[in-house]
């Protein structure tokens, strides 16, 4: 059953061009604005998960995660306000940083695809293990030696990715 349901479904969340998506960057925006976005721009989140698995047979050190100190398997989302996840990549080996999974996936390609419209360049936020770049804007890192500011500015966009 699970394999049945994955198969007829898959494509709606390996892929950011659908019209779901692509009819609602506008409102996307709007609502994260309202939630209290510092960008304008912002239309969803994107984040690394990582799931906890038994330790395998062979290849340990590929899924052992020194920063959680278990054997893990790894995944990325894109979830926009409305809840629902529009893209999943993985899974991924345990030891992968959540920017070396979305160096490894064509998501860079498909936001700049998807993400560019006549009037407006849209971008996900994402937590500071991501670069800042054209279609995702990351918090300000090094939290020890931010102004008080730039830390109401962390703490404001980390709510909404909640």
């Amino acid at each position: 059953m699970v394999k049945f349901v994955y198969f007829r479904n898959k494509h709606r969340v390996q892929s950011l061009n659908q019209c779901w998506i692509l009819n609602r960057l506008e409102e996307f925006a709007q609502c994260c604005v309202a939630a209290g976005s510092m960008y304008p721009n912002i239309i969803g989140f994107i984040d690394g998960t990582a799931r906890a698995i038994c330790r395998p047979k062979y290849k340990q050190r590929d899924f052992y995660s020194g920063y959680k100190k278990q054997h893990m398997l790894k995944y990325q989302s894109i979830v926009f306000p409305n809840g629902l996840i529009g893209r999943l990549d993985g899974p991924f080996i345990g030891r992968r940083h959540d920017a070396a999974i979305l160096n490894l996936s064509d998501i860079r390609l498909e936001m700049a695809n998807v993400f560019s419209t006549p009037t407006t360049n849209y971008a996900l936020y994402g937590d500071p293990g991501y670069s800042n770049s054209q279609y995702i804007k990351v918090g300000y890192k090094n939290h020890h030696s931010l102004t008080e500011r730039q830390k109401l500015f962390n703490k404001t966009m980390s709510a909404l990715r909640v």
